[in-house]
């Protein structure tokens, strides 16, 4: 006996529902990693800035307007060290070197 139409209506409904709740559960899965995601880079690069602040304070004390417009003078002038390709040969220079032990 072949299957009515009701019964063949039912079991699309049925297999529509459980993929409509898969996709639910994977929206809400995706939106907990983006949150997660999102939380973790926010972490770095707190973490990041900690360390430059650390660094600097270190080496010139607290951080006053004008020691932060010294250095960022400083660092405008002295940006092409830092945005130099890696690997193109090695320069003779400490910061390199104590970079290269961390």
């Amino acid at each position: 006996m072949a299957v009515g139409w009701k019964e063949t209506i039912q079991k699309l409904e049925s297999e529509l529902e459980k993929i409509e709740e898969r996709e639910r559960r994977l929206a809400e899965n995706k939106k907990e990693l983006r949150a997660k995601l999102a939380a973790a880079k926010k972490s770095q690069e707190e973490e990041k800035n900690k360390k430059i602040a650390s660094l600097v304070e270190g080496q010139i004390g607290d951080l006053s307007e004008e020691k932060l417009g010294i250095l960022k003078i400083i660092l405008e002038d002295h940006a092409d060290l830092f945005q130099k390709e890696e690997g193109e040969g090695k320069e003779d220079t400490p910061w390199k070197e104590a970079a290269e032990d961390d």
